[in-house]
């Protein structure tokens, strides 16, 4: 219900409410072992495209494949192989410039 909710949040523009939903429901799939990479996933997305946030974002999308290949559910991993590199590509960025300081 959280993700479902964070997504009308979304729509409305309202960012924080829905990160506030995501998390929670990240948590619940989590405590509950249920493997479902929906709200890991969209939190990656939300924490990358509007939070500014490459570190959670990466840990996040690195849930969600992990659940995609235990499940073997193709369809989530091709929508976390089309986000995965581009906050890998972040960090990275991020990471050289900090060693250049």
């Amino acid at each position: 219900m959280a993700s479902t909710l964070s997504g009308i949040y979304t729509q409305q523009n309202n960012m924080a409410q829905a990160k506030k939903l995501l998390i929670r429901a990240a948590i619940a799939d989590i405590q509950a072992s249920t493997k479902e990479t929906s709200a890991t996933l969209d939190l990656a997305k939300l924490l990358f495209h509007h939070g500014d946030d490459i570190k959670n974002a990466f840990t996040c999308v690195e849930k969600a494949n992990k659940d995609a290949i235990f499940y073997g559910a193709r369809q989530r991993k091709i929508q976390v192989g089309t986000l995965m590199p581009l906050i890998e590509a972040q960090k990275s960025a991020m990471w050289s410039s900090r060693r250049t300081l």
